[in-house]
């Protein structure tokens, strides 16, 4: 509530400024680029965008590779909770790429699951790509080597390939050792005897593979 009438009409300036500021912007809006339109399209909004004829460009994540505008200094994502960590980092690299300080704008609701919070806080505290990395392979989990699943548990019981890095790079020479030496193959062929029926399914789709 104001407490004067003069206090109201500035409030109502304030605000009839706002209004017309917003209007200007949004006739100049481009609420097009997504992956369903037509390719000749998506290229002429983005030159129009790149020239500064459009100053605000409402897309999908279509924007998330091959886009360079470096007068583009803000970007507002959307249910950012919902994104992985790799698309975000990737949609926060088509800002900032000219000399003007950037913004990347995440919006997401207060009530949200932990791994979507983790994302979140891991985009804010940084922008190096190989943490943010690191972080997504703890979150999701690295998936399969020998399969087809791309995340989730790798199905070891002891081993953790972000702690024991040193140890599986050991055990790595030590199998194409096994492997490159002729005289080995005996030893070679009893390693694989004694694999548990699971895991020689899925040498053997790598074989195939």
């Amino acid at each position: 509530m104001c407490a004067n009438f003069s206090e109201l009409a500035h409030h109502l300036a304030v605000m009839h400024a706002h209004i017309v500021h917003i209007s200007r912007l949004t006739a100049e809006m481009a609420i097009c680029v997504e992956s369903r339109a037509g390719k000749r399209l998506a290229f002429e909004v983005m030159q129009r965008f790149r020239l500064n004829q459009i100053q605000i460009l409402v897309a999908t994540t279509v924007v998330e590779v091959g886009v360079d505008v470096p007068n583009a200094t803000v970007m507002v994502i959307e249910h950012a909770e919902r994104f992985g960590l790799a698309q975000l980092h990737q949609l926060r690299g088509r800002i900032g790429r000219g000399s003007q300080k950037s913004h990347c704008i995440l919006v997401a609701p207060y009530r949200m699951s932990d791994d979507g919070r983790a994302r979140l806080e891991t985009m804010v505290r940084t922008n190096n790509g190989f943490e943010i990395a690191e972080t997504d392979l703890l979150i999701r989990g690295p998936g399969e080597f020998f399969g087809t699943r791309q995340s989730g548990e790798l199905g070891f019981n002891i081993a953790n390939p972000l702690r024991d890095r040193e140890l599986l790079e050991l055990a790595r020479r030590e199998a194409f050792h096994l492997t490159d030496e002729l005289s080995q193959k005996e030893a070679l062929q009893k390693v694989l005897r004694l694999l548990p029926p699971q895991w020689q399914r899925r040498y053997q789709l790598a074989k195939v593979g």
